[in-house]
Order: C-alpha cells, then sequence, then structure tokens
C-alpha cells in the first residue's frame, strides 16, 4: 500500500507543462457532427471509399458503436457498410486517425476496427509509430487506451515501449496502473503480451526527471499480475484459526478470573476494616 501511494505521488510530480490537456478538435470536416438522419443503406452502398460522406459516416460510427444510439437504424446501416467493405476500408480508417491526432477518433477508431474483425496489426502499427514520434503529445486517457490496446493484441515490446514512456513522464503512471488492473479483471484464456516478468514491475519512477511543483492528478480511473506488489496477509490454516480464536477465549477468561479476585479482595478489605471499627 505505501508503495502504491509512493508511486502514485511521484505519478503527480510532473511539470505542470506535462499534464494531460483536453482532446484536440477534430478536423473541420468532422467537427461539430451531429446524428446522421440522411445514412440509408443504399446511399452508403453507392459510396465509394474515398467519398466524403462515406468519411463522415464511419468518423460517426466510431464515436457511437456501444450505447443506445448504436441500435438506432442509421448507425447500424454504417456498422453493415465497414462489414461489407472489410478490410479494404482500413487505409480510410487510418487516414481519419491520422487526420484527427490526440482526438477522440484516434484512439476510438482502432477499438471499432477490431470489434469489426479487422485485422489489427496496422492498428498496431499506426499506435508504436505514434509513440516514437509523438510520445509527449499523449494524454493520461490517450495513454491508458493504447496500452490497453497493446496489452490486448500487440506484444511484450509494445507493453514495455509504454513503461519506458511512463519512466519519462510519471504523470502517466495512474494511467499504466488501471491498464494493468484491466488486464488483471479479464479471463486468461490465453497469454496476454505483456504476460512476462518485465512486464509485472512497474517502471522505477526515480529513473524520470521531474520539475516544478506537483499537479493535481486528475486520473481516478482486463490476465496478467499487478504490477504493484501487493502486501497479502497469509491465510491461517484451520488449526491455526482454532489456535488464534482459543488463545483469545483464554485470555478473555484469565481477566475475568482476576477481576473477580480483584473485586473479592476489595470487599474483605472493607469487611475487615468494619470489623476493627466495631
Amino acid at each position: 500500500m505505501l508503495l502504491c501511494c509512493g508511486l502514485l505521488a511521484l505519478a503527480a510530480a510532473e511539470a505542470p507543462g506535462d499534464q494531460a490537456s483536453g482532446y484536440a478538435p477534430r478536423e473541420p470536416a468532422l467537427s461539430g457532427l451531429v446524428y446522421p438522419d440522411w445514412v440509408t443503406e443504399s446511399l452508403l452502398d453507392s459510396l465509394p471509399l474515398d467519398d466524403p460522406k462515406l468519411r463522415l459516416a464511419y468518423a460517426i460510427l466510431s464515436l457511437n458503436f456501444q450505447g443506445a444510439v448504436s441500435e438506432r437504424p442509421q448507425i447500424r446501416a454504417i456498422r453493415k457498410d465497414l462489414q461489407r467493405r472489410g478490410g479494404a476500408a482500413t487505409p480510410l480508417l487510418l487516414d481519419i486517425m491520422d487526420k484527427n491526432r490526440n482526438t477522440d477518433l484516434e484512439y476510438l477508431v482502432p477499438e471499432v476496427a477490431h470489434l469489426m474483425g479487422f485485422k489489427t496489426e496496422p492498428y498496431l502499427n499506426y499506435f508504436r509509430r505514434m509513440i516514437r514520434t509523438r510520445p509527449m503529445e499523449v494524454n493520461g486517457s490517450a495513454f491508458e487506451m493504447v496500452t490497453d490496446f497493446f496489452f490486448d493484441y500487440g506484444t511484450s515490446e509494445d507493453v514495455q515501449m509504454m513503461k519506458e514512456l511512463a519512466v519519462r513522464r510519471p504523470y502517466l503512471l495512474p494511467s499504466l496502473q488501471t491498464s494493468y488492473e484491466h488486464q488483471s479483471r479479464k479471463v486468461p484464456a490465453q497469454q496476454q503480451p505483456g504476460d512476462t516478468d518485465a512486464a509485472k514491475v512497474l517502471p522505477n519512477p526515480e529513473d524520470a526527471k521531474r520539475v516544478g511543483p506537483p499537479p493535481p492528478v486528475d486520473k481516478p480511473h482486463g490476465g496478467i499480475a499487478s504490477p504493484l506488489p501487493a502486501v497479502e496477509t497469509p491465510a491461517l490454516t484451520s488449526g491455526e484459526a482454532t489456535l488464534f480464536s482459543g488463545g483469545w477465549a483464554a485470555w478473555a477468561g484469565v481477566a475475568i478470573a482476576l477481576a473477580a479476585i480483584a473485586a473479592w479482595m476489595v470487599m474483605r478489605s472493607h469487611a475487615k476494616r468494619e470489623r476493627g471499627t466495631d
């Protein structure tokens, strides 16, 4: 527990300039998105991949892939169209990500592609390049989403890369911790890419340089071990538990007996004094 608190405190010791800002604005064509009442299956079927309307439709789908809105007819139509096009739509999805750097779309599109059954390698490569070339632009929420994606579909080297980034930017340590917690809740149906000895240990925050007053940490908030070593209380065997509970019972009995003896002695002394007075 102390180690966990220490790491979180160190995460708050990042320079103010490294604090996560909100997402950047989307590209002009995708700003101010509204519900696509104009969408029909026949219209989408007629659009080529380079049509701006198709780009707009896929962006809207990425923002509404789950939840109540996802069951509306227009969203279902877009999802059906994307499923029909399959991997042929990957270049368009990657372009949406690239044209919307540091926005919610850059991190939501890959998960949508995976849920649609597309190959994840193009999106893994995109994130790898992003972390190598734009490491200081990643905010806490984005870091958590990319780390989760690497855990689920990437390699142990990808996870290690994110840990090294957290060393450089301790502000991101809570997000790294959250990603480990997400993985620990998942059923270990297969070995996760981060399921190695190297990935089970958080980077040493002492390796990072921290400047300036501590900024506030705005992060609260699925198999591998948690990166922080947990302090566990050893379980008692049935015999130990019996002795343990029996020991308390014995001490309680002794205490009661001593109290009774003390009370008897006081009463006896008081009776002697009364007889002496008489």
